[in-house]
């Protein structure tokens, strides 16, 4: 039976000069504009006091990455905030400027000072960046080894950034594969057993603590997990009211003392539950405990309310610290997990690569075509020219850059090709034939 009383963040960091050479225009610098530099707050080191910091919720995402790109260094953003973790993902022009930027952006949601927040989150960038987006949307980076609703939360992150227009073609392709990526871990590995989450751990709780008929609870919020949480205890033979919020009934201790459970995901900001409404509700109930999950980040339970007699309040962490014992079996599959992003990483870096290079592969190819029918036209016997023949012509220009856009792109799979491919703008003097690339479209 169901009442519902309410409506409703690479291994070598090459430098972006040569050897004194800088680049001149921003054709030549824009090679160097597609670093992947992610923040990241989650798990075991970012409690959730602090995670509860930087929450945004969900349906927030888009417009929070919204407010990164458009300083001239971070180019695309994404924000993925859930109960485990909160990430940003971003595309930028200087790596290093881009890292004390979302220091700097984090610190002012956070009210903390930039050096607490550099020693409270983790920053990567370039190849371990992109891995640890892709190993995010598989559940190897989860507090529940595996889980399976991050797969959904990293899509509808990706979802909202696009809408808001921070997202843009690097971030997608990264998020596909990533996806992809989660998809084969949970198809073919032991990450794929069982469903078990901190919602699942908490349901099962609940369950165990008050075993045979006329079992209440109170489910608060809207949220997709707090509906998940009500469907879950219904089929369980639960009686389940739903409410958005405790604003409506007057006298909340004597309505709680009702519940056997309550659980509460409302994705607001500050306390919804307060500790001394847990204190009034336990006294009322006497020596039968009242079991509180709270599901939220932000969460929407006093903490101090642990410290009351005949209250038992879990949060994520606690139930997450629970559900160890459940995830042991699938540790035995993170090494095929790992084989399977290291191969989806190697995707996107080969896409990643190709997409770099082609404005200065293709610059460099009309440039030398340039040259040759050039030359050859300075070659031509007196008389009428006819001009040189446009077969001829590739197959010198193919001879001519088979060697260097070869090269080019094997560089870029140990990260040296955005720095080779400056270089080659540079000798080649290529600022004219980008910008008229750029001009076209």
């Amino acid at each position: 039976m169901s009442t519902d009383i309410l409506p409703t963040a690479p291994p070598d960091q090459r430098a972006d000069h040569l050897d004194g050479l800088s680049p001149r225009s921003a054709a030549a610098s824009a090679v160097n504009a597609a670093e992947i530099v992610v923040l990241s707050a989650a798990g075991t080191g970012a409690p959730v006091a602090w995670r509860e910091r930087l929450a945004v919720a969900a349906d927030h995402e888009g417009a929070a990455a919204a407010e990164l790109p458009g300083t001239g260094t971070i180019v695309e953003a994404m924000v993925l905030s859930t109960c485990g973790r909160f990430d940003i993902y971003a595309v930028a022009s200087d790596a290093d400027r881009a890292e004390r930027e979302l220091l700097r952006w984090v610190a002012r949601r956070s009210g903390a000072p930039v050096e607490t927040v550099a020693g409270r989150v983790r920053m990567l960038r370039g190849r371990a960046a992109a891995r640890q987006v892709i190993a995010t949307a598989a559940g190897l980076r989860s507090p529940v080894l595996g889980e399976h609703e991050i797969l959904g939360q990293v899509r509808r992150a990706r979802d909202r950034a696009a809408r808001s227009g921070a997202a843009g073609p690097i971030l997608d392709r990264l998020v596909v594969e990533a996806l992809r990526a989660s998809g084969r871990v949970r198809a073919t590995t032991a990450l794929g057993r069982g469903s078990v989450s901190v919602l699942s751990v908490g349901v099962q709780l609940v369950m165990a603590s008050c075993p045979g008929a006329g079992r209440r609870a109170l489910v608060l919020g809207r949220s997709r997990t707090a509906s998940a949480a009500r469907d879950r205890l219904l089929a369980g033979g639960w009686d389940v009211t739903s409410a958005a919020d405790l604003s409506a009934p007057s006298r909340l201790g004597t309505f709680l003392q009702a519940f056997d459970a309550v659980v509460t995901c409302t994705g607001t900001s500050g306390t919804v539950v307060p500790a001394h409404t847990l204190a009034d509700a336990a006294a009322r109930r006497g020596s039968t405990p009242l079991l509180v999950l709270d599901l939220s980040v932000p969460r929407d339970v006093d903490p101090r309310a642990r410290l009351t007699d005949g209250v038992l309040l879990y949060d994520v962490d606690a139930l997450g610290a629970l559900a160890a014992p459940a995830v042991a079996s699938r540790r035995a599959g993170i090494p095929e997990a790992e084989r399977i992003v290291d191969a989806e990483l190697t995707h996107f870096e080969a896409w990643h690569a190709d997409r770099l290079l082609a404005p200065t592969i293709e610059a460099l190819r009309g440039h030398v075509r340039d040259l040759v029918v050039d030359a050859l036209a300075d070659a031509a016997p007196p008389g009428p020219a006819a001009g040189p023949d446009a077969p001829t012509v590739e197959r010198v220009v193919g001879r001519l850059l088979h060697a260097p856009t070869r090269r080019l792109r094997e560089a870029a799979a140990d990260g040296s090709g955005p720095h080779r491919a400056l270089l080659v703008q540079l000798l080649f003097g290529l600022d004219d034939d980008l910008a008229a690339l750029r001009a076209r479209g």
